[in-house]
């Protein structure tokens, strides 16, 4: 029986779905250097939950080898829990959390939640990367329903500017990453097609 953090990786790899695809590419790809995943069992506890995101996050963020961090959490299947410890990781050095409601869902008073980390940018600027909240849950839009609750970094240096854009970079995500096999060109196209994605979905 394949493991949760393999049936997560195997759900990205095969599903069309998937919004971020940076984050199919790393699936598809596992030799690219930087590419992390790990599996925890802290989920059924919020604070619990924090502090276990933190000090994973903290150590990646630390660690110059690498740059794209996946937790995979399989034992996380209440988004209540999920919602408090992002509150509680906002409490925490570098760490930033915003909610907005969620339209339509089907539970009162849920929202929606943007969890981001401050990297430190190539010039010494601080900026907020953004954090992926995944898992199978009904309120979340196909690109983020996922078979296993997971969450998605960028831990790495981020580019002083934008690669499509070239203006300075406000923010960070996975189209940071370094994948060496893939050319300027072919990252470019992938952040072009993702954006593309989301606004479909």
């Amino acid at each position: 029986m394949a493991s949760p953090k393999q049936n997560y990786v195997d759900w990205k790899r095969k599903n069309a779905a998937v919004g971020c695809l940076f984050a199919r590419y790393l699936a598809n790809n596992p030799e690219v250097d930087g590419n992390k995943i790990v599996e925890i069992q802290s989920g059924a506890n919020a604070r619990n939950l924090a502090n276990s995101l933190n000090r994973i996050v903290s150590q990646a963020v630390a660690d110059a080898k690498v740059m794209a961090l996946t937790v995979v959490v399989p034992n996380m299947i209440d988004l209540e829990v999920m919602f408090s410890a992002a509150l509680m990781l906002s409490e925490m050095d570098r760490w930033n959390c915003s909610c907005a409601p969620i339209e339509h869902a089907s539970g009162v008073g849920l929202s929606s939640v943007q969890l981001t980390f401050d990297l430190e940018r190539e010039d010494g600027e601080l900026i907020p990367s953004e954090g992926l909240l995944l898992g199978p849950f009904t309120d979340f839009p196909n690109t983020r329903r996922a078979p296993v609750a997971a969450f998605e970094i960028y831990v790495g240096k981020p580019k002083t500017l934008d690669a499509v854009s070239k203006k300075p970079t406000d923010r960070a995500n996975l189209a940071h990453i370094d994948a060496r096999p893939l050319t300027a060109e072919m990252a470019n196209r992938i952040v072009e097609n993702t954006e593309a994605s989301r606004r479909k979905s």
